[in-house]
């Protein structure tokens, strides 16, 4: 019998590290369930 399962993920995938700023306040910013990057301005 053979599998139709898809190959295991070797590498990890890129996440948005982004900032949104409107009318001088920011938001988002957070990835803290991969790298923990936090960006403030």
């Amino acid at each position: 019998m053979t599998s139709s399962a898809p190959p295991a993920q070797t590498f990890p995938f890129a996440a948005l590290h982004a900032i949104g700023i409107s009318d001088g306040l920011c938001s988002g910013g957070a990835d803290p369930q991969r790298d923990g990057m936090a960006i403030s301005v």
